[in-house]
This record gives structure tokens, sequence and C-alpha cells, in this order.
């Protein structure tokens, strides 16, 4: 797959389509469907995996192949239902996903359930509560988020907090330095809670 001059950040890699040579990714889905595009994906067969899916065409972020990600990239997608899949073919990494030609659904993460979902939540919320200051309608609004367990809402929302404390507005570049520390922070949370699901 040729890089263009206006995709020059992404970066290319090639993984046999071999099952032993694939990558192991998450994908976040909402009732067993693609979040952006409402896709069902294939479940797992019993005792084993789902088909392997296959894109045609060169791979573009937001518009052709398979979307997944790794752990870091997870706070930016993360939802209710979370998945691990294999990829193969090409992959590439467009820097806050994962695209690649060839996917599958291997499991849901079980203990991703709402317990984990919340603790996830909370922290976040936690987090944003002291970005915020004194402002407590902002502080309210994300605690009610993180009671619900709505992590995306509650991950982004304390990574734009982050940002605003920071540069005092939602754009810049220690606005953007906050905000991707934050995600940062958000991504070692995660691993830390999957390692103790898994």
């Amino acid at each position: 797959m040729e890089v263009t001059a206006k995709d020059r950040t992404l970066k290319q890699m090639s993984v046999s389509e071999h099952n032993a040579n694939s990558r192991r990714a998450y994908k976040c889905l909402d009732r067993g469907r693609s979040v952006f595009t409402s896709y069902r994906w294939p479940p797992p067969k019993p005792g084993g995996h789902g088909e392997w899916l296959e894109a045609q065409g060169p791979l573009e972020l937001c518009a052709n192949g398979f979307h997944a990600c790794t752990i870091s990239q997870l706070p930016y997608w993360i939802g209710s239902e979370l998945w691990e899949v294999d990829l193969a073919g090409d992959v590439v990494d467009a820097g806050v996903s994962l695209v690649a030609s060839r996917a599958r659904l291997v499991r849901p993460v079980a203990g991703w359930d709402k317990a984990a979902r919340i603790d996830f939540a909370t922290d976040c919320a936690a987090r944003a509560a002291r970005f915020a200051g004194d402002s407590p309608a902002v502080v309210d609004f994300i605690a009610r988020v993180a009671e619900r367990g709505a992590v995306g809402e509650a991950a982004y929302w304390s990574a734009v907090l982050a940002g605003e404390s920071v540069a005092g507005r939602r754009s810049g570049e220690l606005y953007d330095s906050a905000f991707a520390a934050e995600r940062a922070e958000q991504a070692r949370r995660l691993s830390k809670i999957l390692a103790q699901v898994s």
C-alpha cells in the first residue's frame, strides 16, 4: 500500500495472513455492531473465533478498512462492549486507531462489566473534578456521567478539562499536550483494569 504525502503520519505494518501471525487488538461495539457504521460483526463460533472479514481497496482512517485499537489508543474509543480482535493482512497505525485489511472477533473482554466500567468512569470523574476546580456544575455533570458507567463520555470530558485547566481554552499546543497526557494516563489505568479482569 502506498502512503501518500497526505498520509505521512500513517505507519504501515505488514502482518502475515496466517492466524499465528495476526495482531491482537481491541474493538468497541454496541450490541455487536460497529459504533459508527452500525455494521454487525459476525460473532465468534462456540469455542472458536468469528469469521475473517476482508476490506477491498486502499486502507484509510474513517473510510476503508476494519478499525481497532491498541491499549494506548483505547481511551479514544472505549465503550460498554469491549472485544478482543485479530487483525491481519495490511495494518495501518493511524495514530488514534489501527486500520486493517482483515479482522475477526475473538472474544468479549469478560471482565469489562458494569463494575469495571463504573470504576474507570469514576476514576476519570475524580480526575476531571480536580481539573474543573471550583465549577460545581461541571463536577456534578461528570459525576452523573460516571454513575451511569458512560466510560467514553467520562474519559473524553476528563481529557478536555485537563487541556482547559492548562491552556484556559480548547485549542493550542498547551491544550493538546495536556489532553494527550490525560489520554495516556487513561490508557495506563485501562491497562491495569484489563490486566485484573483478563
